[in-house]
């Protein structure tokens, strides 16, 4: 008799290991666990398909128009985006450097180099009509004004690019500075030309001045 009931726990025993040795039970002594698997992870369907969505959700979209990251490479569409012109000027000019502006609106200051003679006046005046045909207020310049709360007002409008240059402009007509509104903001541009110094070109922007 205890012959047999030896032989049935063995056997017992037998089945027992054997239904281990099968089993589908993960180890914890290996360090894995079912969501480690990499191709388990981050499982979310994107909206309306069947493909996981990786897209990370929340990170800043690189091509953000901002006045913080102007650079060489984007300073000509956040121009256009938040200032309404193409700043770009005609003829043999290249890219000296764009960044963004310490102003405390923000804004931009863009350096070109010209090989070329250029007629100041006429340039000057293609940069007025382009700032003037999206102004929804004309083309004004800023005054000193103690009685003003920022020290500053704002003139009347001028008539034509002909009324501000003789009044607006200083250095023979290498620079000039003038106040345009758009987007509901009024912007300041700056425009300056030293032909004495290889042609350079500066043009800044000032995002949102105010004037009492």
């Amino acid at each position: 008799m205890k012959k047999l009931f030896a032989l049935l726990l063995a056997a017992m025993m037998v089945f027992a290991l054997a239904a281990c040795g099968n089993s589908d039970t993960p180890d914890p002594s290996d360090g894995k666990t079912p969501s480690s698997d990499p191709q388990q992870e981050n499982n979310t369907l994107a909206p309306g398909t069947d493909e996981p969505d990786n897209s990370g959700g929340g990170e800043a979209d690189a091509g953000e128009i901002s006045l913080d990251n102007v650079t060489n490479s984007n300073y000509a569409a956040i121009a256009k985006e938040l200032f309404g012109i193409e700043v770009d000027p005609e003829g043999d000019w290249e890219l000296v450097k764009a960044d963004s502006t310490g102003t405390i609106g923000g804004g931009i200051g863009i350096v070109y180099q010209g090989s070329a003679t250029v007629d100041i006046k006429e340039l000057m005046k293609t940069y007025y009509d382009a700032t003037a045909d999206i102004s929804t207020a004309g083309i004004c310049i800023g005054k000193v004004d103690s009685d003003s709360p920022t020290g500053m007002r704002i003139s009347e409008p001028f008539a034509d690019f002909d009324a501000f240059y003789a009044e607006g402009t200083k250095a023979n007509g290498a620079v000039g500075e003038w106040i345009y509104e758009f987007g509901g903001k009024k912007i300041e541009f700056m425009f300056a030309l030293n032909p004495e110094m290889e042609l350079t070109l500066q043009i800044n922007f000032v995002a949102d001045h105010i004037y009492g």
